[in-house]
């Protein structure tokens, strides 16, 4: 589930490496969809998987298999989950940043459109 963020990842990777300005719509989008990705299919299934667990250790089905897929299991989440959640604050900058250069660049896209309609009606 975790390789669903990988395509915008690497789109955005590509973007730059093919000279896109950073400012462009199809960057700032594809910044925006890293972060609902992310979202989704990094951070939502944290608690899911923790529920389970708690649900196996309190039946104590957890503690039937090997000591080594226990190890595994446990401390694989932890590691998995600090790294999901440190890659995110990552994410979360770049998110506000593509979004304030969306509206940025609404409000620009707006203020031409007032001035075309400007002219048309003064001319």
């Amino acid at each position: 589930m975790m390789e669903l963020t990988n395509p915008f990842v690497n789109f955005r990777f590509m973007l730059k490496a093919l000279g896109y300005p950073e400012k462009s719509l199809l960057f700032s989008c594809t910044g925006v969809l890293i972060f609902i990705t992310w979202w989704i299919a990094r951070l939502g299934p944290i608690p899911i998987y923790a529920y389970h667990m708690a649900q196996l250790m309190s039946t104590g089905d957890f503690f039937k298999i090997e000591l080594s897929m226990q190890l595994t299991s446990v401390l694989g989440y932890a590691f998995f989950t600090v790294l999901n959640l440190a890659w995110f604050r990552v994410i979360i900058k770049l998110f506000k940043r593509e979004i304030r250069g969306l509206i940025q660049q609404g409000h620009s896209m707006a203020k031409r459109v007032q001035q075309e309609t400007n002219s048309k009606k003064g001319g």
